[in-house]
């Protein structure tokens, strides 16, 4: 996933002002398939949740890069979810806009027609010493052999019912 922060950080000027042209190249490599008038659609629809303000004829000012500051309709906490939404142009506006800002890398998809701004950690188990020296003894015992071993502990996060 790309760092849209950093990236949209990277093209501003040190007052936060970006050009139509760079802001379009940017984009443009995000949405190749899109054509220049879609790129432009985009860039208003970045206006419309507060992301970016004209600033004069082809210049834009970076308003806000945090996610739960936007304005984005149908947004109730972290969450966007699209079955919310009755009005079919507003569904329309949204769903481009929250695809967009999923490509950049603002929200992540949690289910069909569900968005979220929290990014949810990585799962990294938690390896028990026992585990790590039956590994070692089997991958000694059988070296040409691909081991994965596993500990049922590690599931009781996912569960009820406890192991």
């Amino acid at each position: 996933m790309r760092n849209f922060e950093r990236d949209i950080s990277d093209l501003a000027d040190e007052s936060g002002l970006i050009t139509r042209r760079k802001l379009i190249t940017y984009l443009a490599g995000l949405f190749p398939e899109d054509s220049e008038q879609r790129l432009d659609w985009r860039i208003n629809s970045l206006k419309k949740i507060g992301l970016l303000s004209s600033s004069g004829r082809g210049i834009y000012r970076i308003e806000n890069l945090a996610v739960s500051d936007l304005k984005i309709d149908g947004m109730k906490g972290s969450f966007l979810r699209l079955s919310d939404i009755r009005e079919p142009s507003e569904l329309t506006s949204v769903s481009g806009t929250a695809q967009s800002l999923e490509k950049m890398g603002m929200i992540s998809r949690v289910a069909k027609g569900v968005f979220s701004t929290e990014v949810k950690p990585t799962y990294l188990p938690s390896i028990s010493a026992e585990l790590k020296d039956l590994w070692i003894s089997l991958a000694e015992e059988f070296p040409y052999l691909g081991l994965c071993l596993t500990d049922t502990y590690w599931i009781n996060s996912f569960i009820s019912q406890q192991a």
